[in-house]
């Protein structure tokens, strides 16, 4: 590979010089990184199997690399003719004949038949505006039980991706979605993730692993021991602990009078 490359930047082309001289075989071993005897071995067996040939002065030389080289410049100097050759020969387009404005086929003037064909033509009727792709389409409105915000969100986000609910996708998403709020899911919480995630399509929210509690359910309270007069209070059965009543009973050990809960009812 290294003589090749020898061979493509000496001139002449082809063939293996150092500094424009045929090089010796101590010098080849430098190139090469081999010892000279490896060197001259190795040039021997190319040279047996005919990858080489020597010159007359005895240089290396690539009969292969030469002939393509002479290909080369032959095609190249072909070229570069071929081209002069059309520079030279190439001529205006002559206009067509026209006499004074009118074209002629033969002796026919045909400019007072092409006025008359345009009198016949229609005028081209106005093109229709068609709707762009990303438009959308008007839909008639929607029930009060859907979230409005939620669904002008997802609506809107469905142009944005170039993909606007027709009438009929409205009318299969909001039948989804009534069945979703009859068995008690969040359907606006469909809707924003749907949104936010820029889905196509709103899918069925998942129950919550961790449920809210249920409210809390309003003390019963009885009224004999709130709003009553100490002595009356504790003349009464102490109630059981923790409730308000009992606390009321104690209370009124220290001669106060404590008032019912406002969050509890009477029972």
């Amino acid at each position: 590979m290294r003589l090749i490359c020898l061979a493509h930047f000496s001139k002449p082309y082809g063939h293996v010089l150092i500094g424009g001289k045929i090089p010796t075989s101590a010098q080849l071993a430098r190139v090469v990184g081999g010892t000279e005897t490896e060197v001259q071995s190795l040039l021997d067996e190319l040279e047996n199997q005919g990858v080489f040939e020597r010159s007359r002065a005895g240089g290396i030389q690539s009969r292969r690399m030469m002939r393509d080289a002479a290909a080369s410049e032959k095609g190249r100097k072909s070229v570069k003719k071929r081209w002069s050759q059309d520079t030279e020969n190439t001529e205006e387009i002559e206009p067509p004949n026209r006499v004074n404005g009118k074209h002629h086929i033969g002796t026919l003037i045909v400019q007072e038949a092409e006025a008359e064909a345009e009198k016949k033509e229609p005028p081209n009727p106005p093109a229709k505006a068609k709707a762009s792709k990303g438009s959308q389409a008007e839909l008639a409105p929607v029930p009060d039980w859907v979230p409005q915000p939620a669904w002008d969100d997802f609506v809107g986000s469905r142009v944005e991706m170039k993909k606007p609910l027709t009438s009929r996708a409205q009318e299969i998403l909001l039948k989804r979605l009534d069945g979703w709020r009859e068995r008690g899911l969040d359907i606006e919480e469909a809707l924003n993730a749907a949104t936010v995630n820029r889905w196509q399509g709103v899918f069925e929210p998942k129950p919550s692993l961790f449920p809210s509690a249920p409210p809390a359910k309003r003390p019963t309270c009885d009224p004999r021991y709130f709003g009553q007069p100490p002595e009356a209070v504790r003349a009464l059965p102490e109630p059981p602990w923790s409730t308000p009543e009992h606390e009321a009973w104690i209370e009124a050990g220290y001669g106060r009078i404590m008032r019912m809960p406002e969050n509890a009812h009477v029972g």
